[in-house]
């Protein structure tokens, strides 16, 4: 099969969070990134990260177990978000790859890793920064449910950049209408930048 590079103005190396109970978790890839269209492989070019006009992007990290066994899968996955998208209104194989991994997270108990993946989103449409992360939040509230999952990370980048880095969870779901990727943080935020979101009554 031909391989096709690709400039994506995204930071897809491994990634790091920390919630503000102190808990750690982290997302280390390790396998070929792929659509769902074609299942053509992907190869980003490092050296070109920056882009002429400025591209939001989102990378959501989810594990595939429910509690410590395993139960999920990529096809699972494409299947819950190629889901959500076309009931959005989206095309549902459009501007996002995915890619395998280890998830790793504590349950309180300790350090859990387990097989995972991140899906990432690019902002072709060009919608509002602050539109997109509410999108990608309601997104990852779908794969939380679907998957059976007590949390999900949601990290907004800009060009590369990381701009914020989002928990969703079972009990604290809604992106707060004020919160705006592209602005000063107008809370006080864990030294990683996690943020764990009330849900609204």
């Amino acid at each position: 099969m031909t391989r096709t590079t690709i400039d994506l103005p995204v930071d897809l190396r491994q990634a790091r969070w920390r919630a503000p109970d102190g808990k750690r978790g982290g997302f280390v890839p390790n396998g070929k990134l792929i659509t769902t269209k074609d299942c053509a492989f992907l190869k980003p070019n490092w050296s070109s990260l920056a882009v002429d006009s400025s591209m939001w992007s989102a990378r959501i990290f989810v594990g595939f177990n429910v509690g410590h066994e395993p139960k999920y899968g990529m096809a699972d996955l494409i299947r819950v978000v190629r889901k959500a998208l076309r009931d959005a209104g989206e095309a549902e194989d459009a501007s996002f790859v995915y890619q395998q991994g280890v998830y790793t997270h504590d349950d309180g108990t300790g350090v859990v890793q387990e097989q995972g993946a991140q899906v990432i989103l690019l902002n072709i449409a060009g919608v509002p920064a602050r539109t997109f992360q509410k999108e990608m939040v309601r997104l990852a509230n779908v794969i939380l449910d679907e998957l059976e999952q007590e949390s999900v990370i949601v990290q907004i980048q800009k060009d590369g950049q990381i701009k914020n880095t989002i928990g969703v969870t079972e009990t604290e779901r809604e992106l707060d209408n004020n919160d705006d990727p592209d602005q000063a943080p107008r809370r006080r935020r864990s030294p990683a930048g996690l943020r764990f979101k009330r849900r609204r009554a």
